[in-house]
């Protein structure tokens, strides 16, 4: 049986894994699903200094203090950025690196720098306008953005998502001792729109470079609406 470490988006928490989870510990898997700082039950501690190695530093305490090794590390969205870049401290805990329906940046670049032009200018737009200037906060076009649609969906995700913090978005990631290269990967494409064709380009590009692929029917927050089928495809590419 494996061990999986399920690392959540923006604006989410550990929360969002519950059903997942379920049913990866029905088939006997060993599951952690931390909250990042600033998100879900620890959104007091959100501050203008809450970034990307924040999250790497959150991961490498839950590997630490849980005595993990050899850990399926799950990254979905955002999350693509976080667990690559704790590959680059902690590459001997993990055994393979699942990317969600994630962001896969190059060594320098943010998060920010690979959204395309009219989502940084909604970014911009929507932290100065809600947000002070250093954070996102949630509203009903995320969701729809992300296929959260039912009622049932939206009654569970809609009270528990939380600001996000800008700074998230311009820490750059510093993969220069590419240890996530030494890393067995996969990259699993939601092909549902709007948000399936802003993330086909990364998955394309995990296709064109060895990685094991696997494809779902289902929008963004997939953990969400197809647990079931979620589960079957990680426990089926680790």
């Amino acid at each position: 049986m494996a061990v999986f470490l399920l690392v959540h988006g923006a604006m989410h928490g550990g929360w969002c894994w519950r059903r997942l989870a379920a049913y990866l510990q029905k088939d006997g898997h060993e599951v952690f699903t931390p909250t990042l700082t600033g998100m879900g039950e620890r959104s007091h501690l959100l501050t203008r200094e809450t970034g990307l190695y924040t999250h790497v530093d959150d991961l490498q305490g839950v590997l630490k203090f849980e005595d993990l090794s050899d850990v399926i590390v799950v990254g979905h969205s955002y999350a693509g950025l976080v667990i690559m870049q704790l590959a680059e401290a902690a590459f001997e805990r993990i055994r393979h690196l699942i990317y969600l329906a994630a962001f896969v940046a190059k060594d320098g670049q943010s998060l920010f720098d690979i959204q395309t032009k009219a989502t940084q200018e909604f970014y911009l737009d929507w932290s100065k306008r809600m947000g002070e200037g250093w954070r996102l906060p949630p509203s009903e076009a995320f969701l729809a953005r992300w296929g959260v649609t039912t009622a049932e969906d939206l009654a569970w995700v809609a009270p528990r998502l939380t600001d996000f913090p800008m700074k998230c978005l311009f820490d750059k990631v510093n993969l220069k001792r590419r240890e996530s290269d030494r890393l067995p990967k996969a990259y699993i494409h939601c092909t549902r729109e709007p948000m399936a064709s802003a993330l086909k380009p990364f998955a394309e590009n995990a296709k064109a470079n060895g990685w094991r692929y696997g494809e779902i029917d289902s929008g963004h927050d997939v953990m969400v609406t197809e647990p079931k089928r979620l589960a079957e495809l990680l426990t089926g590419m680790h």
